[in-house]
């Protein structure tokens, strides 16, 4: 198991996001649910992330 800091989760969650978006020709809706359930993760930690 990895111990992420909020900013190495959010981009992880990014990657993630994007390893599920590409292809474009093969996603499925359930790959777009997770993406964007993805990039709201990501959004959140970087919003809760101390400047």
């Amino acid at each position: 198991m990895h111990n992420f800091n909020l900013l190495e989760n959010a981009a992880d969650s990014l990657s993630h996001a994007l390893e599920h978006l590409l292809p474009v020709k093969q996603n499925m809706a359930g790959d777009w649910k997770r993406v964007i359930r993805d990039i709201a993760h990501t959004i959140e930690l970087l919003i809760k992330e101390p400047t």
